[in-house]
């Protein structure tokens, strides 16, 4: 069956364990930022690490290993390249405006319905954890 050919695919096993690692540092990292249990942070996006960073970086670790210098390593490699870049980049400038925007409604007390989000994007450090996280995660399943 396909489905259970996808399920049990190597590189799918090693994209979703280099997520579910960087979600459940993130929520550590969130609980002790925050003093308490942050369950949020296994969703949120933003914080360290970047579990986009993760899932990229294990995604093309992972067909490298299988494929080598392919046109499909080539592509996921790229692919990662833009998506780190925008976690560091626009995504992190929404983060930032979406914290501007909260204090300036708190300023002038204008009633808002629901805040802006203020952790969407990444540091350049979180990319670099969640890369590395991704790229360890990928080498031990190839051992």
């Amino acid at each position: 069956m396909w489905i259970q050919d996808f399920a049990t695919s190597t590189i799918f096993l090693v994209v979703i364990t280099s997520f579910f690692i960087a979600q459940f540092l993130k929520f550590i990292t969130y609980s002790i930022k925050f003093k308490k249990l942050f369950w949020r942070g296994l969703f949120e996006s933003g914080g360290l690490p970047s579990g986009h960073s993760a899932v990229v970086a294990s995604l093309t670790t992972a067909i490298y290993l299988a494929q080598g210098f392919s046109p499909l390593f080539y592509m996921t490699f790229f692919v990662s390249c833009i998506v780190m870049y925008d976690a560091m980049g626009v995504r992190q400038e929404t983060g930032r405006q979406g914290a501007f925007l909260n204090s300036l409604a708190k300023k002038h007390k204008v009633k808002l319905t629901r805040k802006f989000k203020e952790f969407v994007g990444h540091s350049p450090v979180e990319v670099f954890f969640g890369a590395l996280i991704g790229f360890l995660v990928a080498m031990i399943y190839a051992l």
